[in-house]
């Protein structure tokens, strides 16, 4: 990822209730369009973001999965 680009606070707002909405994996394609920016990015945000909400910092029943062309919310597999 650029070390001009990080993804802001309002972005992870948006992404979450995107993917949360959705309930099924998102493409970076789709994403990209949401957000104006390249897929590229959008997958670097995604991964980045990723990495921080599955990190174990904030107790959550859900996981980001991510995938090659696209990401998803899901339920963490012990509550299921």
């Amino acid at each position: 990822m650029s070390e001009m680009f990080s993804i802001t606070e309002q972005a992870k707002e948006i992404l979450e209730a995107v993917l949360f909405a959705a309930g099924h994996p998102l493409t970076y394609e789709r994403l990209a369009q949401i957000f104006e920016i390249s897929p590229e990015e959008v997958r670097d945000m995604v991964v980045e973001y990723a990495e921080e909400y599955n990190s174990g910092k904030v107790t959550r029943g859900i996981i980001m999965l991510t995938f090659e062309d696209a990401c998803q919310l899901c339920t963490k597999e012990a509550y299921i």
